[in-house]
């Protein structure tokens, strides 16, 4: 004899669990759509702290076991095919209270309604349905005893404001009128003649935004992948939210590249059709980021100007490595075309190019720095073609005299002090003379040399050797300082000619770093160093 089986489920034990899969904004969201689809034009929300009830002008329920029907709907065809409700969402407002009352009136037909204690209702109790005082057509839910979620820190005993707080966020987009203890909510992100249609429904779209505000049939989903709010998408009938609670997309990494790929098709058809109606600076100024936020960048190509941002200010940069703590100064304003060939640009060198930076800072040349802007077919892509590395130049240094070992934060170099360093570009023959380089020691290959023409560069040119940032990504600004004061000393020492010009190149720099004091004019002093050559003694001249 064969034994069948068949899938079954204990009913109540099933209601009592999926209380645990609705979120607190569950309830809201749930009668809010009730009312939306049986066609009402007006919903009111009551709460005084106890018992919260929603009131719609809509057609009213024919048939109220609908209500407890689990998994099932009786809604029209029309609501069937847009919403496809899943009949599990007055679960969540049965969850939300101690006890429930339903009253509704469709046209045509005396009003019903029932009371009920909600866990009689889970245990599959029976519910008396009875003639109720409801004037109107449409339907009231009053929950007796309701839950409050959403509650804050600064009004943690506030439960109408918590109320409120879950409402607006609820109905930002929703397409009915909502009205709480009789103000009306703010409805922003509601569908109106702002919105245009798109393969995957209605848009609002902000050029400046990601994945904004999204909706599906008015209610807010994908609430933690928000990236801003000023997009705004209304999802159509293809779109499905996640039982129970609809808070998620189904198949939501496969959603959100549809998403954002009709996103994208919509701003670039915006940016295309902008660009048509706009002056080329003018579109520049407004739209050079949007065209490379949403991959067109190509509309630029035969824009005959650039923005200033994009370039190195050498005025104010100092050349070699740059970190998070840098200003990183940029030029000003729009540069057109015909100046930037004219003058001539380059490729900000990237990494550790300690002599193509130096001969780019030198060179007078506009330095792109920028790049992620613009397509490889843009004008200033192939004029700026060739990236510069160390290889592609020649460094002569001339003089090279005394040099001494400088023990400095994190390593030991070499200091040279020199009468001339030329950089060639081997390429072209092109050469500038530049007050101090870093490069590999001949005398020692694992170690450095610095060659210094004039002590006063190498504040602005220290960046060369290091960027002084850690292994946490922290500018080390007094490391760097230190380094800047050996390197200075010990060129000091190399080109004094005398031990009393060696003292005036410190006393210089000393002066040079603070504050003249009106206390040493006209005064003279005798200055007295001990047998290892450290300050000893400091006396007034008569």
């Amino acid at each position: 004899m064969n034994n069948t089986i068949r899938l079954q489920a204990d009913e109540r034990a099933l209601f009592t669990n999926l209380r645990e899969a609705f979120s607190p904004a569950s309830v809201y969201g749930e009668l809010l759509q009730n009312a939306r689809r049986a066609g009402a034009t007006h919903i009111d929300v009551t709460f005084d702290g106890q018992t919260l009830s929603v009131t719609d002008n809509g057609h009213g329920i024919a048939d109220l076991q609908q209500l407890l029907l689990k998994a099932s709907s009786d809604w029209d065809s029309s609501v069937i095919e847009e919403d496809r409700p899943f009949g599990m969402g007055f679960l969540a407002a049965l969850y939300a209270c101690d006890s429930i009352r339903v009253a509704t009136r469709t046209y045509g037909s005396p009003a019903r309604g029932f009371v009920a204690m909600t866990e009689h209702v889970l245990a599959g109790d029976p519910v008396v349905v009875v003639p109720v005082a409801h004037e109107l057509v449409g339907t009231t839910i009053t929950l007796y005893g309701f839950s409050v979620h959403g509650a804050s820190a600064g009004i943690p005993n506030d439960p109408i404001a918590a109320v409120a707080r879950m409402l607006n966020a609820a109905v930002r987009g929703f397409p009915v009128p909502v009205f709480f203890n009789g103000t009306a909510l703010l409805r922003p992100d509601a569908e109106d003649d702002a919105f245009v249609s798109t393969s995957f429904g209605k848009v609002r779209l902000c050029l400046a935004d990601g994945v904004g505000a999204t909706y599906v049939q008015g209610l807010p989903v994908e609430l933690d992948r928000q990236r801003g709010r000023q997009t705004v998408i209304h999802l159509d009938s293809s779109f499905r939210a996640r039982l129970p609670d609809r808070l998620h997309l189904v198949d939501g990494a496969g959603a959100r590249r549809r998403i954002r790929a009709g996103l994208t098709e919509v701003a670039q058809e915006t940016l295309r059709r902008l660009k048509a109606t706009m002056e080329p600076r003018d579109f520049l100024l407004a739209h050079a980021r949007h065209c490379a936020t949403w991959g067109c960048p190509e509309l630029l190509d035969d824009v005959p100007f650039v923005l200033g941002e994009w370039f190195v200010d050498w005025q104010s940069r100092r050349p070699g490595r740059a970190n998070s703590d840098d200003d990183r100064p940029v030029l000003d304003g729009v540069l057109s075309k015909d100046e930037i060939l004219a003058k001539g640009v380059v490729l900000l060198p990237e990494g550790d190019c300690a002599v193509a930076h130096a001969w780019t800072a030198a060179s007078g040349y506009f330095t792109w720095e920028t790049t992620g802007y613009l397509s490889d077919s843009h004008w200033l892509t192939q004029a700026a073609a060739e990236d510069l590395s160390d290889d592609a130049f020649q460094v002569d240094v001339e003089g090279e005299g005394r040099s001494q070992l400088v023990e400095l934060t994190e390593y030991l170099v070499r200091c040279s002090a020199v009468d001339r360093i030329r950089i060639t570009r081997i390429s072209t023959g092109e050469a500038h003379e530049v007050d101090m380089i870093v490069l590999t020691d001949p005398q020692d290959s694992w170690r450095r040399v610095i060659h210094i023409v004039r002590r006063e560069s190498i504040m602005g040119s220290i960046r060369l050797f290091s960027s002084y940032v850690d292994e946490f990504g922290s500018w080390q600004e007094s490391e760097e300082d230190d380094d800047v004061a050996k390197l200075e000393a010990a060129h000091a020492e190399l080109v004094a000619t005398s031990p009393e010009h060696l003292l005036e190149l410190r006393l210089n720099r000393a002066n040079r770093l603070t504050d003249q004091s009106p206390r040493f004019a006209g005064r003279r002093f005798i200055v007295s160093f001990d047998e290892k050559g450290a300050l000893k003694e400091i006396q007034a001249a008569a």
